[in-house]
């Protein structure tokens, strides 16, 4: 059993996927260490997201349907955009390596179990740690 385990998702009008606020398995920030495996860098220097992977399941247990989603880490604030892109950022773009860097972090694959369309329980797949929405 888990203590002081908890996420908060978030939906965001002008951004894609679910935000992924707060991520705490037994009071430790993981998002602190996801972002750079070891290091605990400070979590509100990046925006994490989940975002659908498309593969869902009905869950033979519960009979819930379950949706995989991937965790991407990325910088909070967008770094400018290259000259080529109509910015002021220089040369190469370094903005977006988001992409580069899916499925290389332990905390990179979420299953969120839904029932009559709430949203019940999430589950970190590399970890298995399963989270249930508060009553």
């Amino acid at each position: 059993m888990h203590h002081n385990t908890f996420l908060t998702l978030t939906v965001d009008e002008d951004r894609p996927g679910l935000g992924l606020e707060g991520l705490f398995i037994d009071g430790v920030d993981w998002r602190a260490n996801s972002s750079q495996l070891g290091l605990e860098v400070p979590s509100d220097l990046f925006s994490y997201r989940l975002y659908p992977s498309s593969n869902e399941y009905t869950s033979s247990s519960t009979g819930a349907l379950v949706k995989r989603f991937n965790a991407v880490a990325g910088p909070a604030k967008p770094q400018p955009r290259t000259l080529v892109d109509g910015g002021d950022g220089g040369l190469f773009g370094m903005a977006c390596m988001t992409w580069t860097e899916t499925g290389f972090f332990t905390t990179s694959d979420f299953e969120l179990e839904i029932v009559g369309g709430r949203l019940e329980r999430v589950r970190m797949v590399d970890s298995n740690v399963t989270m249930a929405r508060a009553a």
